[in-house]
């Protein structure tokens, strides 16, 4: 749109725009739009109405939520194909913040439906976890130990061990799935996959040997059941602090323990939430 080149005050700018005074001045400080002049005597600020088309473009990517950096950085480039690139990465952005706000939603509601009140356990959001995996039948969890050792080692061979905790699932009443979390610079060579889902789990941790992990688990399936609360998957159970040969690799000191009393370990099961929906919501 073309405008004619004539000045208003900031103030009749701020009118014009519906930007307020402040915001104005505000946006003049970190160099986004600046008064087209000043007066050298009295200091009043002038804006150009031809600065329209740059006011409404400020406005409304701030009202996307977009930072005043990103936006100096895609005028200065004046490239339409910057602004689509922009816009594409905020609506990531927002969608994620949308999920995770219907995830909090979600858990409101589950812990209203069940009648929560403080207790042993807590239940938070979790991740997919990317990790070099093993299966093996069922046994105990001292018995593992060799398969960790041989997977912390071809972490340690890639140079891509993730400061994460190793873990086991239970995949079936059978089998533990035994897991070395890894991060993405492992590379195609490294057959790596993510385990676990985005969503809620039910945790609780405890110190001591690996005989507590069945008593535990029952419990807290137990407690899970007679709230009215649903496992939609695998147990895991993640050792935060355990014992390792680590012979062909090195682990951080505070996760190592001599003494099975001093063991770390956390047990974590999935578990369903309420629908968001119309009426459940309220």
């Amino acid at each position: 749109m073309a405008y004619m080149d004539t000045f208003h005050s900031i103030g009749a700018f701020s009118r014009l725009t519906q930007i307020s005074v402040k915001a104005l001045r505000f946006y003049d400080s970190a160099g986004l739009l600046s008064p087209a002049k000043v007066d050298d005597q009295s200091g009043y600020r002038y804006y150009s109405e031809s600065q329209l088309d740059l006011a409404n473009t400020v406005v409304t990517l701030r009202a996307t939520g977009v930072s005043i950096a990103e936006i100096q950085s895609v005028l200065a480039a004046e490239a339409s194909s910057d602004l689509s690139g922009l816009l594409e990465r905020q609506l990531k952005v927002l969608i994620g913040k949308r999920d995770a706000l219907d995830q909090q939603i979600k858990l409101v509601q589950t812990l209203l439906a069940s009648g929560y009140s403080p207790g042993p356990y807590r239940m938070v959001p979790t991740e997919p976890v990317l990790a070099l995996q093993h299966t093996v039948q069922r046994t105990t969890s001292d018995s593992l130990a060799p398969i960790f050792d041989a997977l912390e080692r071809l972490a340690a061979e890639s140079q891509a061990r993730a400061p994460v905790a190793p873990f086991c699932e239970l995949e079936s009443d059978d089998d533990w799935r035994v897991c070395v979390p890894v991060s993405d610079s492992a590379g195609d060579d490294v057959d790596a996959e993510f385990v676990g889902s985005l969503g809620i789990a039910c945790y609780m941790t405890y110190v001591g040997a690996y005989e507590k992990t069945q008593p535990a688990l029952e419990a807290m399936l137990h407690w899970l059941t007679s709230v009215g609360i649903s496992r939609i998957g695998p147990p895991r159970e993640i050792y935060h602090r355990f014992g390792a040969d680590q012979r062909g690799y090195q682990l951080p000191k505070h996760v190592l323990a001599t003494r099975s009393d001093h063991y770390v370990t956390e047990l974590r099961i999935p578990i369903e939430l309420n629908s968001v929906n119309g009426e459940a919501a309220i």
